[in-house]
């Protein structure tokens, strides 16, 4: 089976990341144990210790398990590990830019959901800062705010979204949400009509699908 192809794969080359991750997909699919994900993945890391992808995963799992301190500690090596991928001319490619990103945002979460408000937030803001060119770390910023209660700054933060990605539907909704909950229904409405669309041409291009006449 799939597993078995997938095990007998990684002995003969441990290095393999990619089929890791289908190894652990098919796993979690089946309903693998967390001690044996982890034995996966502490094996994996053992033969690629500098690979950041490896322990991003790493702080999943034991964020998955509800182990915290465990997760913001793989988690902070997993940025140590980014950092040290970045070019020798100060240039970052754009998967280690979406990497960091996406570790800022996840311990963004861990901290908010500790309470720890101040802390959350400047991640949130670094995950901005990691990929300033991407939208979804300012739709994240933006429903942080909110949470905190800032509506104005939250609103900012969707439209610099929509700014720098117009063919997303996440900042859309989020902005007509907000604004329906301010009362400014008739904006709301301008903003939710883009949603269907955006949507339906997403779905398209990951379905490899072109409409008639394009």
């Amino acid at each position: 089976n799939a597993v078995t192809a997938y095990q007998r794969s990684l002995a003969l080359d441990p290095t393999q990341i990619e089929t890791y991750i289908a190894l652990r997909n098919q796993l979690r699919q089946q309903g693998g144990r967390p001690e044996a994900l982890n034995g996966l993945l502490e094996a994996m890391l053992a033969r690629n210790a500098g690979a950041a992808s490896l322990t991003i995963d790493l702080g999943d799992q034991r964020q998955r398990v509800g182990d915290t301190h465990g997760a913001i500690e793989a988690y902070g090596e997993a940025l140590i590990k980014l950092t040290a991928l970045d070019s020798t001319v100060g240039l970052r490619p754009l998967s280690t830019s979406g990497s960091q990103a996406l570790v800022h945002a996840r311990l963004a979460g861990l901290y908010e959901d500790a309470g720890q408000i101040d802390l959350a937030m400047n991640y949130y803001q670094a995950a901005v800062g990691a990929a300033p060119d991407v939208a979804w770390p300012r739709v994240l910023l933006g429903d942080a705010l909110r949470r905190r209660g800032e509506p104005d700054a939250a609103e900012a933060s969707y439209r610099a979204a929509i700014d720098h990605d117009p063919d997303q539907a996440e900042g859309y909704m989020r902005l007509a949400d907000l604004l329906f909950a301010l009362g400014r229904a008739g904006e709301a409405s301008e903003y939710s009509q883009k949603i269907p669309s955006l949507a339906l041409a997403r779905l398209e291009q990951a379905l490899g699908v072109r409409t008639a006449g394009s």
